[in-house]
């Protein structure tokens, strides 16, 4: 087995654990019945997810939580676009109609967009690894509140197998 020696600038721990939860809570979402079908892919419903919160989530429910929500609030992830063809990246704010936990998980999906699809790599916009450590951090703790919330989707996430 060849191991390549790839330049990780943030904390593999931190990095892994976000990875494998994001992982389960998707599996999890469909698992529990927040899921659609669209060509033939299942796909989990995260607009859904969120209704069903809406009315549950309280950003000030915890010191931690507090902190996390602030954080994305306050220095959102940014957003990988296009500009005449062009990669760019845009900075992100709430929609006039998103609730808390529609924006904060929003910043969620985009924090995982941007490593998943190689928004993190060879740029200068994501050099600072604390950053980019305390977004996978406060990401962890609003997935984590999520299950809370959601006794149905966090027994689908404490079952599954990685």
């Amino acid at each position: 087995m060849v191991i390549h020696d790839y330049r990780i600038n943030i904390d593999r721990k931190v990095l892994l654990e976000f990875f494998l939860t994001f992982s389960r809570f998707e599996y999890a979402l469909k698992a529990a019945g927040y899921a659609f079908e669209r060509s033939g892919t299942v796909n989990p419903d995260w607009r859904g997810f969120e209704l069903e919160l809406i009315s549950i989530f309280n950003m000030s429910n915890n010191d931690e939580l507090i902190t996390a929500s602030n954080y994305f609030f306050d220095n959102p992830p940014f957003k990988q676009v296009l500009h005449n063809g062009k990669l760019a990246w845009e900075s992100q704010c709430p929609n006039q109609n998103d609730s808390d936990i529609q924006f904060l998980l929003r910043m969620v999906k985009c924090v995982r967009n941007n490593l998943f699809h190689g928004g993190k790599h060879n740029n200068w916009l994501h050099e600072d690894k604390q950053r980019t450590e305390t977004l996978l951090c406060n990401s962890l703790i609003i997935l984590n509140e999520c299950l809370r919330l959601s006794p149905q989707v966090k027994n689908r996430f404490d079952g599954a197998i990685i």
